[in-house]
């Protein structure tokens, strides 16, 4: 079954990138959840109005927003966030009387995904950075929405020390069942921040070299 969902995403998915470009929030919700449940996609171009957002149910609806633009190109950002609904909460709206997640992964997982997409897009001759070059860390799992935005920008992306570069993300996970009382709408949430795609496509190509420093930051 979790194969199935995988594979029946995956090609919606792929589907939805050819017609509107790289909303790859949709993507993120299906890796997270193990779902095939297609939702509604809120892009944003600021940040309050992101911030403000909230993942939903009824309707299904997630937001996505880019971020922490390359100095002298800002059409490439570094950052990508999005606001995912969590499995158990798929699960409780939608799924009677069969499941329709197949279980939270992670903003660690999804990064490893979009790493492995990524050199699959490349041949060997068309990266500059291959597998061994990175280290997919663990995310940082947060409860608490100040705590999932700070410090900003988000660093993406930090050297290891030993020639490597880590790929790191930062979660925002609030369970469906929660012991503190809190409301409906901020409840069953599973948020990312990850690393922008095409930013990591071009640090794989040589389009752009890896931060001196491996600070994010401008």
């Amino acid at each position: 079954m979790l194969r199935l969902l995988l594979f029946v995403g995956a090609v919606a998915m792929a589907a939805l990138a050819r017609a509107q470009g790289d909303p790859f929030c949709l993507q993120a919700q299906h890796w997270i959840a193990t779902t095939a449940l297609q939702p509604e996609l809120v892009q944003y171009q600021a940040f309050e109005p992101f911030v403000e957002s909230k993942a939903s149910l009824d309707p299904f609806r997630i937001h996505q927003y880019y971020s922490n633009p390359l100095p002298g190109d800002g059409s490439l950002h570094r950052v990508l966030s999005c606001k995912l609904k969590s499995a158990e909460s798929l699960n409780r709206a939608f799924g009677d009387p069969d499941p329709v997640a197949g279980g939270n992964t992670g903003c660690d997982f999804v990064t490893e995904q979009l790493l492995q997409r990524t050199l699959a897009r490349l041949s060997a001759a068309q990266r500059r950075l291959g597998p061994e070059d990175f280290v997919v860390a663990e995310e940082v799992v947060t409860h608490m929405g100040p705590s999932w935005l700070k410090p900003w920008p988000f660093e993406a992306i930090t050297a290891t020390g030993d020639g490597r570069w880590r790929l790191n993300s930062r979660a925002l996970r609030v369970p469906d069942a929660w012991y503190i009382p809190l409301p409906a709408r901020i409840k069953g949430v599973y948020y990312c921040h990850l690393i922008a795609p095409e930013y990591l496509e071009a640090l794989v190509s040589g389009a752009v070299a890896p931060p001196a420093s491996g600070n994010n930051k401008e």
